[in-house]
């Protein structure tokens, strides 16, 4: 991934919501600007104006063929609660 890409993932996981990309004084301006971005034409795209790089064929509104499949959940239904010490991991979030 370019230097761009991976800045501006770290930017939105950073864990403290204060120094996370989009939550500093800038707001959503300091995403819109972020290098990543550079080629974007927000104002065109607000208006619907850009193209879609890709349109995916679908049969009917609620075609999912574009979706993975997964198994009936089976193994969510196996799966344990996380354990309060687990949970700790998630905290801050």
């Amino acid at each position: 991934m370019s230097k761009s890409t991976v800045d501006l993932i770290k930017g939105f996981l950073e864990k403290r919501p204060t120094e996370r990309l989009g939550c500093l004084a800038g707001g959503y301006r300091d995403v819109k600007n972020h290098p990543f971005f550079r080629e974007v034409n927000f104002n065109k795209l607000a208006k619907k104006q850009i193209k879609a790089p890709w349109i995916p064929q679908i049969d009917d509104p609620l075609d999912i063929s574009n979706f993975e499949q997964f198994d009936d959940d089976e193994d969510l239904k196996k799966r344990k609660p996380l354990t309060p010490e687990e949970q700790l991991v998630f905290k801050s979030f």
